[in-house]
């Protein structure tokens, strides 16, 4: 626009005069502008009139003139060009197909003719050991190293520096730890266990005295225990529940699916992977056990869990009941009695710092826990966050939303009340469709992760995250119609997938759903891709695969895009 006369026309752009778009200002009436223009349906032309009674539009061999003596000087007339044209929509509906098209070749041809020489590769085909989970770990800390060198994202600051969102919390009480300020620490939220704070202490502690970037440090402790889970815990489960053994070519798939979701966890100062971890590694200990180590092991791995996140707390007790009465009822081991004993040994030992923590806030209990005006004054958190629920907050950072069908929950017990936790359950018991309804859109939403980033500023557009996001859930859910699983399998399924259902009465906060996340890779690498590398393509036809996938990508997109 500066090759044109300032004074017969003026490029405007957004700020000059308060505009808020782009503006060219015609000052001479009966001049010729030319303008190059994306033949796009969407595309549009505000005029704003301030002299003009008529403007002549030439597009092609189409003319068209609006007229602007009916409207008032100082309104905004808006033109749509191409409104009617046909080639936006007959260039995408090609582009589709093609694409689609080439997509499907390109599958066949990966896993019919690739299939052989990636089978023939002898680490792929290799038993997992502790080997992958140092693979990881380097391929994590090179990536994780270059972002430090680049620049973080600029979601993980506030607009002032400060590390966003929780971060910060814990950031601040691990510099409380490193200093010894005890009376800071108990200042701090009681659902929050002293763990939480503890990597941050140490990395700051270190980082300090040898001069290296704390942040930077965390993130190299934190990401080993990330490589653990998803080289050595989760491989190994697999190998105990399935009764074969886990290949590095399925560790490779993890760890690239798990990189492409939640490559933010891998720089932000979080305790939600320490906790998930910690927990999983329990389960492993409990059911791998040969020593009477691996039991107090347990214990210890469970305490962390919980003193990471406190909604593992129940968890824990689950799968600990269910585990060892298992044991005493079906195998008569009652010699389980005395492992009962090592476990909670495990569990006290650990939580040692926090029973003094609680004592010091007038609580007695092995636990973090939720008191009132730990978060917000008057209210438990739990209470806060299910009111909240029914009101505004259906779903949390970054999509703050209601949802009809929980505020009729409210509706339908006491209007606009402030309810206590006997009322919220009275009130779902009132409402059992509704709750159930509510429990139900609460996980296809929290199972919709929209980017890989722990606190995005933008999301990544809903037909190319969630399109492949969902790829692997219909996929997974394929298997679990079609695929025998083992009984072991089954029954540690269910009991993980009811230990996040309570947290389904609260907003939804993807991270929040991170044990779900990972049931579902388990069942997509360790079952459907065996399926692929076992060229088992009759059977994935025969049950109709293609059909399933879209029927419930689709159902899940209409939802899921009724928040999101």
């Amino acid at each position: 626009m500066n090759k044109f006369d300032g004074k017969k026309i003026e490029f405007i752009p957004v700020g000059k005069y308060d505009y808020q778009i782009n503006g060219i200002w015609i000052k001479n009436n009966k001049g010729l502008l030319k303008i190059k223009l994306k033949k796009d349906p969407k595309i549009k032309l505000s005029f704003y009139n301030i002299a003009s009674d008529k403007v002549e539009i030439t597009s092609g061999g189409h003319r068209q003139i609006i007229n602007l003596k009916n409207d008032s000087k100082g309104e905004i007339v808006d033109y749509f060009p191409f409104g009617n044209s046909k080639l936006f929509l007959i260039y995408t509906i090609l582009s589709y197909m093609i694409f689609s098209i080439l997509i499907y070749i390109g599958i066949v041809f990966f896993f019919k003719k690739k299939m052989k020489m990636l089978l023939s590769n002898k680490f792929l085909k290799k038993d997992t050991s502790w080997k992958i989970v140092f693979v990881i770990y380097t391929l994590i800390s090179i990536y994780v190293s270059y972002k430090f060198l680049i620049g973080l994202p600029k979601s993980t600051y506030s607009e002032k520096g400060y590390l966003f969102g929780d971060q910060s919390y814990y950031w601040n009480m691990g510099g409380h730890l490193k200093n010894g300020d005890y009376s800071k620490l108990l200042k701090g939220a009681s659902f929050r266990g002293y763990m939480t704070f503890i990597l941050p202490a140490i990395s700051r502690l270190i980082g300090e005295n040898l001069k290296i970037n704390s942040h930077w440090l965390f993130c190299m402790i934190n990401n080993f225990f990330i490589a653990v889970l998803l080289g050595h815990i989760l491989p190994n489960l697999y190998n105990c529940l399935s009764g074969k053994k886990a290949k590095n070519y399925h560790v490779i798939y993890l760890f690239f699916i798990f990189s492409f979701f939640w490559k933010g966890t891998y720089y932000n100062i979080l305790a939600d992977m320490l906790g998930v971890t910690f927990l999983l590694w329990m389960v492993l200990k409990m059911i791998s056990k040969k020593e009477k180590k691996d039991v107090v092991f347990s214990g210890i791995f469970g305490g962390i869990a919980t003193l990471c996140r406190g909604n593992y707390v129940w968890t824990v007790i689950i799968l600990f009941i269910v585990f060892y009465i298992h044991q005493i009822i079906k195998q008569k081991q009652y010699k389980c009695v005395y492992e009962i004993f090592l476990f909670w040994i495990g569990v006290i030992l650990i939580c040692l710092p926090q029973i003094k923590i609680n004592y010091d806030l007038g609580h007695i209990g092995l636990f973090p826990f939720d008191e009132i005006g730990s978060y917000v004054p008057n209210e438990k958190l739990t209470t806060f966050l299910i009111n909240e629920t029914m009101r505004g907050s259906f779903t949390g950072y970054p999509f703050i939303r209601g949802d009809i069908t929980a505020q009729q929950i409210l509706k339908n017990f006491i209007p606009n009340a402030r309810l206590s936790m006997n009322q919220i359950f009275s009130a779902f018991i009132y409402s059992p469709i509704e709750t159930i309804i509510m429990v139900i859109k609460k996980i296809i939403v929290g199972l919709d992760v929209r980017t890989n980033e722990m606190y995005p500023k933008n999301v990544v557009s809903l037909s190319f995250f969630s399109l492949i996001n969902y790829f692997i859930i219909s996929s997974s859910l394929f298997c679990i119609n079609t695929i025998k699983f083992t009984k072991k399998e089954k029954r540690l399924g269910v009991l993980l997938f009811l230990s996040i259902l309570p947290q389904t009465i609260v907003h939804v906060e993807w991270r929040y759903y991170i044990l779900l996340y990972l049931i579902i890779y388990y069942i997509f690498v360790f079952k459907f891709i065996s399926l692929l590398y076992e060229n088992r393509f009759k059977e994935i036809n025969k049950h109709k695969y293609f059909k399933f996938i879209i029927a419930v990508t689709i159902i899940l997109f209409v939802i899921s895009s009724y928040y999101l």
